[in-house]
């Protein structure tokens, strides 16, 4: 099928979705066209459709396709995707992606360090967290760990009306400057690997935060990854970008609805929204009955469609998940491929993801403070790396 043909197929099937009668007809029609990168990476089929002049948008914020801006479902997302990155060899070509060789990686996501808080802190929901988590972070460093944080790490859209951008980075900068210290040492070892989310997604434009990096030499050179690939096994991605209501096309929209459920979070302690650690411990906490009281494979928080498109993502690009975003920790059930690191937002205990391929092992776990600071984190699963090999989605 000559490129010409291609293009008139995909022509019909846009002008098909734009009145909005089959909305996968684009995702479907990509993933159908064969990709072509292996062994000719430079006239790719596949990649010449979603790269085309005619369907790619030329903005200066985000390098968004038109394509892309139809799709509002998350499953077309998906594909769409699946479409660009094709396997784990194209995605390793990518300048956004990070390819890790097998180690000892500790994964930590949404901390939503300096975020605005209506409960119970004038500062933001991580405060009480902050000590915790410098303790998570120095525990990995000793142990010659590479720490990768996934996304949503600083908070940059839920800040108080009166601060700007500018003033949200100096705030962070001043009131985490242990946790930036600490990254440091990290970084200056080659053991740090910072990943973005959609509510830290500031650090896409350096003209805005080099003010406050210019004069830190090791952080100013960081790579920000929108991907990171482990051994070939496992994929890591914040996990916005397949959702159709707070991916980068879409941010604004989902900036108003984060702020939209901040407010009720103000009114409503369930265990959804309950942050605040009971006297009694973390055992008492609602959301720590959710984990245990149900299997930790079993979809948390109630997330079932979201999780069904990382299952489905793992699938198309034959390879095991690890997302965050959903602020649910989750362990690999039988005949899925995601994991999700979890979250640090509820007071008294982080969540994440420990691998270990010295151990062959990767666990999900929390570090919890109910009996003074941890030595050890309570494990809450625990696979082999080497099963998961054999039986790759």
């Amino acid at each position: 099928m000559d490129r010409q043909t291609v293009k008139k197929k995909i022509d019909k099937k846009l002008r098909w979705w734009v009145r909005g009668s089959k909305q996968n007809a684009i995702a479907d029609m990509l993933l159908s066209v064969p990709c072509t990168c292996g062994t000719n990476p430079e006239q790719c089929d596949r990649h010449w459709i979603i790269d085309h002049p005619d369907y790619k948008e030329d903005r200066i914020n985000y390098p968004g396709y038109k394509i892309e801006r139809k799709m509002k479902h998350p499953t077309a997302i998906a594909k769409y995707l699946t479409a660009d990155y094709c396997n784990v060899n194209v995605l390793k070509k990518r300048k956004n992606v990070c390819d890790l060789p097998k180690g000892k990686y500790i994964i930590l996501s949404d901390i939503h360090q300096g975020s605005f808080s209506w409960d119970w802190d004038e500062h933001d929901f991580f405060w009480k967290n902050k000590e915790l988590y410098a303790h998570v972070l120095n525990h990995y460093y000793e142990k010659n760990y590479t720490l990768i944080e996934m996304g949503d790490i600083e908070e940059f859209w839920l800040k108080r009306v009166a601060r700007s951008f500018d003033e949200q980075w100096a705030f962070q900068r001043e009131n985490f400057a242990e946790l930036y210290d600490i990254r440091r040492k990290y970084h200056s070892e080659n053991r740090y690997v910072k990943m973005r989310g959609n509510h830290d997604n500031l650090w896409l434009y350096k003209d805005r935060v080099k003010n406050y990096l210019a004069t830190d030499v090791q952080l100013d050179q960081i790579n920000i990854y929108e991907f990171a690939v482990i051994a070939d096994t496992f994929l890591l991605f914040h996990g916005h970008q397949v959702d159709a209501r707070n991916r980068d096309i879409d941010s604004k929209k989902g900036m108003i609805w984060t702020k939209v459920g901040a407010v009720f979070e103000f009114f409503i302690d369930t265990a959804l929204f309950g942050r605040r650690k009971p006297p009694q411990g973390w055992e008492h906490h609602p959301q720590s009955r959710v984990v245990y009281e149900r299997r930790i494979e079993e979809d948390i928080y109630n997330k079932q469609k979201l999780n069904y498109i990382y299952a489905n993502l793992a699938r198309l690009l034959d390879i095991y998940i690890i997302n965050g975003h959903n602020h649910a920790p989750k362990c690999l059930p039988d005949g899925d491929s995601t994991f999700n690191s979890g979250c640090s937002v509820f007071e008294g205990i982080i969540y994440g993801i420990e691998i270990n391929y010295d151990e062959d092992a990767i666990r999900v776990l929390d570090w919890n403070n109910d009996h003074g600071m941890p030595s050890a984190p309570t494990i809450l699963c625990e696979k082999s790396i080497s099963e998961l090999e054999k039986n790759m989605p």
